[in-house]
């Protein structure tokens, strides 16, 4: 029997909300068949250092786009724009040499000149989109997609009804712990942590200063050990001197820390949104306000609804109040996790030419 192949080009990125649903779909793939893949990249952002690390195999294209000030018809934008149609041209000659199956998007600015060029050569488009509120580069995109995959059922009341029969709800790709019972173990003693009660604090892949300035405020008011993602050398540096906190720049064992952590103190970034979720770890949620659209306080609710979280807006967030709430949740019972496969084999399905190059026999 001939081998299963598939060739597949991907945008999205800029911040790894963006990136990790396609990592984790990329990871799936490969899992089912040979996948050739091209992935445009922002120069500078996070996918252009993770992906060759992750995935050398993988060609890497450039593009050199800027996203929209808000509001959209703000002079700034007028940069942005001048930017697209080169973005544009130069997408379109990749896609002609490439000569994908099909395009698969997850948002940020890089989303819109690929999605059009696809489009334009009559190349099949899917767009993920990981928060409540579709963004704006995915929005402009709806009308070039064969199909529109959301993470919150709250997402189908931001598509415009002339392509909501495109849009499915399937949840938000996660990446998959990794480590067995005696790797973690491993890893928990590499990490100093034993014995204790275990506080996850991650702000997302930038870090969160407020969040590293809460722990400053509480660690020596909780019986417990916080593990603190930093996002800088900086904010490292100045926590390792509390005794009872770890501070790491950056992990990229996260699914692995949330099956061993008690509870997780984050913001509210459909990434971290849906990993809490499909963990089941209780989690005190602060999102983020300076979020598009307020989408980080609309993601959290989503999770609080679920049970397994308590939401609280920066405002309400004094040092009285989160002690107050991280001893309840550190009460509380781990919900069951669930399987983060069934979210990718949701997508997975509805991709018709991988359903028809990878699942048929």
């Amino acid at each position: 029997m001939a081998e299963r192949f598939i060739k597949i080009a991907f945008a999205g990125g800029g911040t790894a909300g963006h990136l990790n649903p396609a990592i984790a779909l990329i990871e799936e793939i490969t899992t089912y068949c040979s996948l050739k893949a091209l992935y445009f990249i922002n120069p500078g952002k996070i996918e252009a250092k993770v992906l060759p690390a992750r995935f050398p195999w993988i060609k890497t294209v450039p593009l050199r786009v800027k996203g929209f000030e808000r509001p959209l018809h703000s002079v700034k934008n007028v940069v942005a724009l001048s930017l697209l149609i080169p973005a544009l041209i130069k997408a379109m000659g990749e896609l002609r040499k490439f000569k994908p199956d099909c395009v698969f998007c997850t948002g940020g600015y890089i989303t819109g000149p690929v999605a059009l060029a696809a489009w334009l050569l009559k190349i099949p488009v899917y767009l993920h989109e990981q928060n409540s509120v579709v963004g704006v580069a995915n929005r402009m995109s709806l009308r070039f997609a064969k199909r529109i995959f959301l993470s919150f059922p709250e997402s189908l009341e931001t598509i415009p009804l002339k392509y909501k029969n495109k849009a499915i709800v399937t949840g938000n790709p996660v990446r998959k712990p990794k480590m067995e019972r005696e790797e973690l173990e491993m890893f928990m003693e590499n990490l100093g942590l034993r014995g204790e009660k275990l506080i996850l604090v991650m702000g997302g892949s930038r870090g969160s200063d407020f969040l590293n300035q809460m722990v400053e405020k509480i660690h020596d008011r909780i019986k417990a050990r916080f593990i603190v993602l930093t996002g800088s050398s900086g904010w490292t540096e100045r926590l390792k001197h509390y005794p009872n906190v770890a501070p790491f720049d950056y992990l990229e064992e996260v699914p692995d820390l949330l099956s061993i952590v008690d509870i997780a103190i984050t913001r509210g970034g459909a990434t971290t949104v849906w990993e809490l979720y499909t963990s089941g770890l209780p989690a005190l949620i602060i999102p983020w306000e300076g979020a598009t659209e307020g989408h980080q306080f609309l993601n959290a609710k989503f999770l609080e609804r679920a049970g397994t979280a308590r939401v609280l807006r920066e405002s309400e967030a004094t040092a009285d109040r989160v002690v107050r709430e991280l001893s309840m949740l550190l009460n509380m019972k781990r919900r069951p996790s669930l399987d983060p496969n069934e979210i990718l084999k949701k997508i997975l399905s509805g991709i018709s030419e991988v359903r028809l190059k990878c699942f048929t026999t």
